[in-house]
């Protein structure tokens, strides 16, 4: 008789640090800067079903285009895409940048 084995997750990579510093810029989506009473949460690439991404490609959204988000991906981030100009890829690598640079001061 075969036993069921759960597939393990995969690991991925955390930085509380990041997540921390994301939290304090404004969001992607509305610009929107962190106020006491509007708050900046973050959002992760999904790696597949009840699986998060990298930390590393998390970015800032206000909750209300995290709630957007949750309900149309491709179409908040054709939003996105439209009222900054840039992809969800590119935004990734600035927030990347920005970091290492404030990390570096």
């Amino acid at each position: 008789m075969t036993h069921f084995q759960p597939c393990p997750r995969p690991k991925t990579n955390r930085d509380k640090k990041y997540l921390a510093w994301l939290r304090q810029q404004p969001c992607v989506g509305c610009n929107q800067p962190k106020t006491p009473d509007f708050d900046i949460v973050y959002t992760h690439k999904g790696g597949g079903m009840a699986l998060k991404g990298p930390d590393s490609e998390a970015l800032p959204l206000c909750t209300y285009c995290h709630e957007s988000e949750h309900r149309a991906p491709e179409t908040a981030w054709e939003a996105i895409k439209f009222m900054t100009g840039k992809t969800r890829e590119q935004h990734v690598k600035e927030h990347r940048r920005n970091y290492d640079t404030d990390r570096s001061l």
